[in-house]
């Protein structure tokens, strides 16, 4: 655990939600992924409430229309320092430009990117320490490749920049980071590292995904007992004390049993 959280308060979280899939998954056409619910809660509270534990006091929630519905559906912590604003976008504006749009006009030492479809946010300070430590101007995060130690896996769609990358993304209009912004970074000879999580963002867009980032909640995640007192572990599965299984069930990977 990064446990340094000196300029913490001057960190610029920004949220994106996604809009809603019409023709990947029939769920996500009626349900915001940032609303997909984990042990109870949307994504989108867990990513706010670990933020927020952590002593970032800016977020912004990127909600691509859907402002009423996701501001409705989350019970957020009533910090006295934390302030969250909501950033409806009635067009989009791909990820560089929600970023953009996010950081208008604020006065932040680092800007960190996050989708709101993940289930295990990790430790953002871990974040910061990697992107200063390779003093870069852009950071991107991937999960972790199955082999052992740095070996990258997939994109976690998790960024750390420094603000003056917002002079090179256009004052209006779609552009994304990983078309657009990156390759401009690097044709001006401007710095983009890399940084590999210690585990599996878990990030999500269609029920397949869903249930294989809420299997890695369940792996990584601190004792479920701990929230929830009813609950005990036993070889990585969660048993409610009033359940009643048969003799006969078996359980494959990580469950509860409620």
């Amino acid at each position: 655990m990064f446990n340094d959280t000196k300029g913490l308060e001057n960190i610029g979280a920004i949220i994106l939600a996604n809009g809603r899939d019409f023709g990947r998954c029939p769920i996500a056409s009626r349900l915001p992924a940032a609303l997909w619910p984990v042990m109870g809660k949307p994504s989108l509270e867990h990513i706010i409430v670990g933020l927020a534990g952590q002593g970032v006091t800016a977020i912004t929630v990127c909600c691509n229309g859907d402002s009423v519905p996701l501001q409705e559906s989350i019970d957020v912590p009533q910090n006295a320092g934390l302030h969250i604003k909501f950033l409806d976008e009635l067009l989009p504006m791909g990820t560089a430009g929600s970023v953009r749009d996010a950081a208008n006009g604020e006065k932040n030492d680092l800007l960190v990117v996050f989708p709101s479809n993940m289930v295990c946010p990790p430790d953002i300070g871990l974040l910061i320490a990697a992107h200063r430590d390779q003093a870069a101007d852009l950071t991107v995060a991937f999960n972790p490749g199955l082999g052992d130690g740095d070996e990258k896996g997939d994109v976690a769609n998790i960024y750390i920049c420094n603000p003056s990358v917002l002079e090179h993304i256009p004052t209006e209009g779609y552009y994304d980071i990983k078309e657009g912004l990156i390759p401009e970074l690097l044709r001006l000879g401007k710095s983009v590292s890399c940084t590999v999580l210690p585990y599996n963002a878990g990030s999500f867009r269609e029920g397949h995904g869903y249930l294989h980032a809420v299997a890695d909640y369940l792996v990584n995640s601190p004792p479920l007992g701990n929230e929830i007192p009813s609950l005990h572990r036993k070889e990585g599965q969660y048993l409610d004390d009033d359940a009643k299984v048969d003799s006969s069930a078996r359980f494959f990977g990580p469950v509860v049993v409620m």
